[in-house]
């Protein structure tokens, strides 16, 4: 307990020095600008570091940290939680975040009126040396009960609840479609996308599961659980079996971000890793459970923050199978870093593997997502693969 408030004090002792080097640094004309505008004229001769502390002290007073507090809108706690909860954040990643809510040039603006009113503050991070925006030190005390999630991440309001419950993905839908590739290997076009006459023949034999198959198909070549050859595909047994050792959400995970990227080894356990984080994020135990599809993508920037090596995915022997592939997924990496424009593009798939589950819709006409049943079972798929 001691050394965790030792280590808050220090970062608090960095901030407050990084907060009076913004101000030293600043061109005079802007620097002066802020002292006649909090403390009024300058009177000369001056000394720049003692005019700093005069600012720190006004500042430091109740009043004046009350009469700040007081003049900050809905827009502006909106800004300075993302601030809060995101660490080394920069004015892109804002504008990724606030995308379709501010434009870039009323976020500037905003930002701009923010740190001219010295609640927030730019300064370049040692470690990255990235120009990033923090909330000023002396005022954290002040700001800390106006910040919450619900102010950047609202709950739902629903306006209907879903009646409708699709097919998705399960171990015995996954162990019959790969016995249905090896007796059908000539299913594919060579892009990987399915034929129209054995995507219809699949449709039948798997009613319902018409939004899972290509996925499917696009996830296992990526997996090099199914290889592609003259006569069509080949189903791997062997990496199969491999694969069904790791827990059921672990594979559906792994399923879903190959349906769409064909990454490295690191980047695939990387971008799984960060699906099943945005995805355990989602509220379930309140009355308006669930995100709408856009607050779900704006999750997924808290994630990011928040993540490091992942350690929860396996490191077992299918980890060792894809790195030994023959084809470097490294040199034909097609991905991306994850972003919530990846978050995007997973979503319909991890709805179809069963990561995610429509529960309604909101009155903005949006759908509700929340935890879908496969992401709740980490048992081990017990279907023989």
């Amino acid at each position: 307990m001691i050394k965790q408030q030792n280590f808050a004090q220090d970062m608090h002792v960095k901030k407050v020095l990084a907060w009076r080097e913004n101000l030293a640094l600043m061109p005079d004309s802007h620097f002066f600008e802020l002292i006649r505008m909090y403390l009024g004229e300058v009177k000369t001769p001056y000394n720049k570091h003692k005019l700093i502390e005069e600012l720190s002290s006004f500042l430091r007073k109740a009043e004046n940290q009350q009469n700040l507090v007081r003049l900050l809108s809905d827009t502006d706690l909106q800004i300075i939680s993302v601030v809060y909860f995101v660490p080394s954040i920069t004015q892109e990643k804002l504008g990724v975040f606030f995308s379709g809510v501010l434009s870039f040039a009323a976020l500037y603006d905003r930002l701009l009126n923010l740190e001219e009113r010295l609640i927030l503050f730019r300064h370049k991070e040692s470690k990255t040396d990235k120009l990033v925006i923090d909330i000023n030190p002396l005022l954290d005390k002040i700001l800390l009960p106006f910040l919450n999630f619900e102010n950047v991440l609202p709950p739902p309001v629903y306006a209907e609840k879903s009646e409708y419950s699709p097919k998705i993905l399960t171990p015995l839908f996954m162990a019959c479609f790969l016995s249905y590739i090896s007796s059908n290997p000539d299913v594919c076009k060579l892009d990987g996308t399915l034929k129209k006459r054995p995507a219809e023949v699949m449709a039948e034999i798997f009613p319902g599961c018409k939004n899972i198959l290509q996925h499917l198909v696009t996830a296992c070549l990526n997996l090099a659980l199914v290889k592609s050859c003259e006569k069509g595909l080949v189903v791997d047994f062997e990496n199969c079996a491999l694969f069904a050792k790791q827990s059921w959400r672990s594979q559906c995970a792994y399923l879903c971000v190959a349906s769409v990227f064909h990454l490295s080894r690191t980047n695939l356990k990387k971008h799984a890793q960060l699906l099943l984080d945005i995805i355990s994020s989602i509220p379930v135990n309140q009355q308006n459970a669930g995100y709408e599809r856009n607050i779900l993508v704006r999750s997924s920037l808290f994630a990011m923050s928040a993540s490091s090596e992942p350690d929860e995915m396996p490191r077992g022997r299918f980890s060792r199978m894809l790195e030994q592939q023959g084809k470097s997924c490294d040199e034909e990496n097609q991905g991306e870093d994850f972003s919530p424009k990846v978050m995007e593009t997973l979503i319909e798939p991890a709805v179809a593997f069963g990561l995610l589950a429509v529960e309604g819709k909101a009155e903005s006409g949006n759908e509700i997502f929340v935890p879908g049943i496969n992401f709740g079972n980490e048992s081990v798929a017990s279907a023989n693969l």
